[in-house]
């Protein structure tokens, strides 16, 4: 999973994990909202903009194979990678945002 803390920072995680793993937090608060132990709303915005910053080519919008991705790669993708259900619920309440920035 990306890290986006410097204890978690490694620099190996892979988009479509981390995808289905913040698309389970936003799935977790609409379940049992973040009124215990865990800030599932909070831990989905941090790993969702983290995938944004870290895993998602902002030149293109091309969706990066993981943290380690290397630009003569920049043509490589995974099927693994497309999940149209995930991608909409990102851009529309987090990605949004970063469409116009310069």
């Amino acid at each position: 999973m990306i890290g986006h803390s410097e204890q978690t920072k490694r620099s190996d995680s892979a988009i479509d994990g981390d995808m289905d793993i913040s698309y389970a937090l936003v799935m977790a608060n609409n379940l049992w909202r973040s009124e215990g132990k865990i800030d599932y709303k909070n831990e989905a915005i941090d790993l969702v903009n983290c995938i944004y910053h870290n895993e998602v080519n902002t030149q293109n919008c091309k969706l990066m194979l993981g943290d380690w991705w290397h630009s003569s790669w920049s043509e490589t993708s995974r099927v693994s990678d497309f999940m149209g259900t995930h991608l909409k619920l990102f851009f529309k309440y987090f990605w949004q945002k970063y469409l116009f920035e310069d």
